[in-house]
């Protein structure tokens, strides 16, 4: 079952009312996702920019090797935060939090996404502009795609910073509090 709000969620991980199938299915999301971006992000860039093939293996080393330093560390974070709190069902907080964390940030990722294209489309339409963006091409697209790349870096810190607040919320918080996550 997928919680339409992110408070009733932390209830009922405080309250262990999380079935094991609902971690299951949030384990799935998470991985799904936390897969799709990197994949997403050279679909998108190889069908954008048609010179990518020179950029390619810098890119893809960069944002894959990032993406596993920031998952790790996030996770580290987490773990560090629910073990200072109850210690008890870390597993069940982080995954569910995490992934209902990255559906957010995955659609933030897609728009940015869209974003970008249509300012390169918006580039090739004007005179002026088509004789630099002719002239600078490559350079223009590895810019934008190690900006996306770094995006995506800060995109996943922000969200394991937010679910270690929610982590922080659910371990440390008592039954009858009513205290909100910071974010």
């Amino acid at each position: 079952m997928y919680h339409k709000s992110i408070g009733e969620l932390m209830g009922k991980l405080k309250s262990r009312k999380v079935s094991q199938l609902a971690q299951f299915g949030y384990l799935c999301n998470y991985i799904i996702l936390l897969t799709v971006i990197p994949w997403l992000e050279v679909v998108f860039l190889r069908n954008l920019f048609k010179n990518f093939a020179r950029i390619e293996l810098p890119i893809l080393t960069l944002g894959y090797l990032g993406l596993t330093i920031v998952t790790v560390l996030g996770f580290y974070s987490i773990y560090r935060m629910n073990r200072r709190g109850d210690n008890q069902d870390f597993l069940a907080r982080a995954i569910c939090l995490s992934a209902y964390t990255i559906t957010w940030i995955v659609c933030v990722i897609v728009i940015c996404c869209l974003v970008i294209y249509f300012t390169v489309q918006s580039l090739k339409l004007g005179t002026l502009a088509q004789s630099y963006v002719r002239k600078y091409f490559a350079e223009i697209m590895f810019d934008l795609s190690l900006g996306l790349i770094i995006f995506t870096w800060l995109a996943y810190l922000f969200g394991y910073l937010r679910v270690r607040s929610y982590i922080h919320y659910v371990a440390f918080q008592q039954e009858h509090d009513t205290h909100q996550p910071l974010f």
